[in-house]
């Protein structure tokens, strides 16, 4: 008989990085961040994240603003495709 497969819940650093799909030094500069849980104290040196914790900050991250095209590279891809018209 196989024994179950038990998902933590509580997930060390890079068990957690890989949870945000980010590596380990990414994932501790996003420590700092207002959406990013607080970790758990095991002990002194010994912190763990709640993954469900970690999947709903996901929720609460910041989303990426679209970008709008400078002027003047909107004129020159224009220009450009005017100039393959023919």
């Amino acid at each position: 008989m196989n024994a179950p497969v038990l998902t933590p819940i509580l997930l060390d650093d890079d068990q957690a990085a890989a949870v945000l799909g980010v590596k380990r030094v990414k994932f501790h500069e996003l420590r700092d961040e207002a959406w990013m849980p607080k970790p758990v104290a095991l002990g002194p040196r010994c912190v763990r994240w709640p993954y469900h914790e970690l999947v709903a900050a996901v929720a609460q991250m910041p989303r990426q603003v679209e970008r709008s095209e400078p002027a003047a590279l909107a004129r020159a891809r224009i220009e450009r495709l005017k100039g393959t018209e023919a």
